[in-house]
């Protein structure tokens, strides 16, 4: 950084950082950024970690989803799920699409861990279902449903103060 940024006395730092994160409650890594960016203080790097993660408002707005898409009709759901385990993306899976569409020929699914379970495996098994996995840390390879994910979140932020 070749920027002068003000030292932050001890007293301002919370209101600082308040200011700066209540803007649109990033994660941790782009409140730092945009914390670091303009000011230093001390112990700039553990004081914004924890106040990242333990922001109420930014904690409500980080829901477990389940998305799909049907490839052909390009027909997305969202599913807000209390936990995210192999189960409950299995069943979700299961009474939410399968239920209502019958079971799909083939499911490409990313490395979530959820999805990788012996419990996803006998599910596809069981439908007959080809199973096909995106390549690790390259979201481009399920396009269709990473663009969704875009939308549906710029559509969840600017509802955020509706409730």
């Amino acid at each position: 950084m070749d920027r002068i940024r003000p030292f932050v006395p001890k007293m301002f730092i919370w209101e600082i950082f308040n200011n700066q994160h209540a803007l649109s409650h990033p994660g941790v890594r782009a409140s730092l950024k945009m914390v670091a960016e303009r000011y230093v203080w001390l112990s700039m790097r553990q004081d914004v970690v924890l106040w990242a993660r333990t922001c109420l408002q930014s904690q409500r707005a980080k829901v477990s989803r389940h998305t799909r898409m049907d490839r052909f009709s390009k027909w997305p759901e969202a599913l807000p799920l209390v936990e995210i385990s192999a189960e409950a993306v299995a069943n979700a899976f299961y009474t939410g699409w399968i239920s209502r569409f019958g079971s799909p020929l083939r499911l490409t699914t990313d490395q979530g861990t959820q999805l990788q379970a012996s419990l996803f495996d006998a599910l596809s098994k069981f439908l007959v279902t080809e199973r096909r996995h995106t390549t690790p840390y390259h979201p481009a390879a399920n396009g269709q449903v990473e663009r969704f994910h875009r939308q549906l979140k710029a559509a969840i932020k600017a509802h955020g103060n509706a409730q």
